[in-house]
């Protein structure tokens, strides 16, 4: 596997929900610009703040397509983990 992966950050409209008009766009022009892949809900991509919903919907077909995409599978406890 080679190639660059771009770290994706997740956007927030004004009450604080996930912009997804938004984060389509990004991944659009990120497309546009010939990267490899992407890495999701890391540090940039305010994993932490999000629950298992969000980063599921995060996940979902928007961000992947025809690019790999990894993301920051580290959880706050090994529940969450497994």
């Amino acid at each position: 596997m080679a190639g660059v992966f771009v770290p994706i950050s997740t956007p927030f409209d004004a009450t604080e929900e996930i912009d997804f008009d938004a984060l389509t766009l990004n991944v659009e022009r990120y497309a546009a610009s010939g990267v490899f892949g992407y890495l999701a809900l890391g540090s940039n991509g305010e994993n932490r703040s999000l629950n298992e919903m969000e980063k599921y919907a995060v996940l979902e077909p928007r961000i992947s397509g025809s690019h790999r995409v990894f993301d920051q599978i580290g959880r706050a406890s090994c529940r969450e983990r497994v």
